[in-house]
């Protein structure tokens, strides 16, 4: 019988340095995490300017290479009802307290028990000396400084310019259009591995 391949053996990473993912294929890559915007609340001339810069960001693609995720994940809000409706019980509680409990406990009820959650990612790549026949490595997640020759040392440096100059302009693009957007940093690159290719932790969409 044929063994599935494990998780770590699938993702492809080397390692993390100053906040750049470095695949084993050596290419390097960075995340950032964009809050989206409500399109349909807008007016017109707002809708064209969201329109207008996030087909700036489209054509950014032909400068440097990167990928748009949404993650959606499902929160359960059962266990935020029940410690509510304990509260609610307790004695000592004022009446007013007691009401605005009464009232959310509502607008929960009212909702699905499981909430949806969607979060938006935009992983920029620098693939100027990637090899894509290098082999998969065991080693993932490791938080251990990576040894580099000299030579890719100096590769290194030049895709963190790269990638620091591209991140700079995407993130001032989507700062126009009225998006808020945060560079991962080294735990929370971690989180959004583990949270996009773990199925029981989140279901994902790619866009």
């Amino acid at each position: 019988m044929k063994k599935n391949k494990s998780t770590k053996a699938l993702l492809n990473i080397k390692g993390i340095r100053d906040d750049i993912v470095i695949s084993t294929n050596r290419r390097y890559l960075i995340v950032l995490e964009v809050d989206g915007v409500n399109f349909s609340l807008m007016n017109e001339s707002q809708q064209d300017r969201v329109l207008s810069g996030f087909e700036r960001i489209l054509m950014s693609g032909d400068e440097f290479k990167f990928q748009i995720f949404r993650k959606v994940s499902e929160v359960n809000m059962e266990g935020e009802i029940n410690n509510l409706n304990k509260l609610k019980d307790k004695k000592n509680i004022c009446e007013g307290k007691r009401e605005l409990i009464s009232d959310y406990l509502q607008f929960l009820l009212s909702m699905s028990i499981d909430a949806v959650v969607k979060r938006n990612y935009l992983i920029i790549s620098y693939d100027k000396y990637c090899d894509d026949n290098s082999t998969f490595l065991n080693k993932i997640f490791k938080n251990k400084k990576i040894k580099f020759s000299r030579k890719k040392e100096k590769q290194f440096k030049e895709a963190s310019y790269m990638l620091s100059k591209a991140c700079k302009r995407l993130i001032n693009e989507y700062l126009n259009i009225g998006c808020r957007v945060k560079r991962l940093n080294y735990n929370e690159i971690l989180d959004f591995y583990k949270s996009y290719f773990r199925p029981d932790y989140s279901s994902r969409l790619i866009v």
